[in-house]
C-alpha cells in the first residue's frame, strides 16, 4: 500500500539505536481530509534508516497494512502502516517512507456533541475517528481519577497503578505522554499529571473549560502470563479490564499543550 502526500500529525514514541537506527510509531493524515489517518510503525532496518519524524512532516508511505497482535499492550488489534515483519510472511517486505518536505499544517478534527462515551470500556466509540487528531470542546471535568477500564491488572497486591482517568461524557484519556516520570538517580520530569495532582491531595478538581485534544485511537490492556508487573514480560491477549470487551477508543494526549488543565 502506497499513500503519498500524508502529514505527520503526531508522534508516540522514537527510539534510536546504536547505530543511528530509528525505531518509532507516529500517527499521519490526510492534508485535504485529516478525519482520515492512520498509525505507522517503522523498525530500525526501515528505510530511510534514520528518519525521526516530526509534527508537520510531509511524506511518501510504502507499506502494508497489518493487525497488531492481541498480546501488544495498548496497541493490540490495531492496523498499522508497517512491514510485513512479524504478520507471517517474513520480512519480505519493508516499510519506506520518501518525498520528505517540513511546515505542513496539523489540523485538529472537531467532534460532535456525546463524542467519545466509551462506557467504562464497554463500547468502541466513534471508530471512523481513529487515528486522527481530534479536539473535543469544553467545558470538561475530570470526573474518575481511576477508571477501571485503564487499571494495571497484575497479581501485585494493592496494584494502584492506572493508565489514565475519565473526563465529562464518558472520554477515557491515556496519560502516556503526559503522566510524571521519576528516575532512579533521583531526577524527575514533571508534566501535566492530573490525576497525581488529586490523589496526592493537590488539587480537589480539575476542569478544562477550553477542552481537551489528542489522538484517538484503540486501547487495550495485555497482562503479563506470570501475574507480574515487567513491561518486558509474556502476555496475555488484550482485553479493557473489567469488561469483556477486546479492545475500545480512548483519547492520546501528545503532550501537555493538548491537556490545558485547571487544577484548585
Amino acid at each position: 500500500m502506497t499513500i503519498k502526500g500524508v502529514i505527520v500529525t503526531g508522534v508516540e514514541q522514537a527510539i534510536t539505536g546504536s547505530g543511528g537506527d530509528i525505531n518509532t510509531n507516529f500517527w499521519v493524515a490526510d492534508p485535504q481530509n485529516p478525519k482520515s489517518a492512520i498509525y505507522v510503525k517503522k523498525f530500525y532496518t526501515d528505510l530511510p534508516k534514520g528518519y525521526s519524524p516530526a509534527p508537520g512532516d510531509v511524506i511518501d508511505i510504502n507499506g502494508y497494512l497489518v493487525k497488531q497482535a492481541a498480546f501488544d499492550d495498548r496497541q493490540g488489534y490495531r492496523v498499522a502502516l508497517q512491514s510485513q515483519f512479524g504478520c507471517g510472511a517474513g520480512n519480505d517486505g519493508g516499510l519506506t517512507i520518501s518525498n520528505k518536505t517540513t511546515g505542513g499544517l496539523v489540523q485538529k478534527v472537531s467532534t460532535p456533541n456525546g463524542f467519545g462515551n466509551a462506557d467504562g470500556g464497554l463500547t468502541r466509540p466513534n471508530p471512523d475517528f481513529a487515528g486522527a487528531y481530534v479536539s473535543i470542546p469544553g467545558p470538561l471535568t475530570l470526573t474518575d481519577v481511576s477508571p477501571l477500564a485503564m487499571k494495571r491488572v497484575s497479581a501485585k497486591p494493592n496494584d494502584n497503578l492506572y493508565f489514565g482517568f475519565e473526563v465529562s461524557g464518558g472520554v477515557l484519556v491515556n496519560n502516556f505522554n503526559t503522566f510524571d516520570l521519576f528516575f532512579s538517580d533521583g531526577g524527575s520530569n514533571i508534566r501535566c499529571d492530573f490525576r497525581r495532582k488529586i490523589l496526592d491531595g493537590g488539587a480537589t478538581q480539575v476542569t478544562f473549560p477550553n477542552g481537551i485534544s489528542g489522538i484517538w485511537d484503540t486501547y487495550t490492556h495485555a497482562t503479563c502470563s506470570d501475574g507480574g508487573t515487567d513491561s518486558n514480560c509474556r502476555r496475555d491477549n488484550g482485553k479493557v479490564p473489567g469488561t469483556n470487551n477486546f479492545f475500545t477508543y480512548v483519547l492520546y494526549p501528545l503532550d501537555c499543550g493538548d491537556l490545558p488543565g485547571d487544577a484548585g
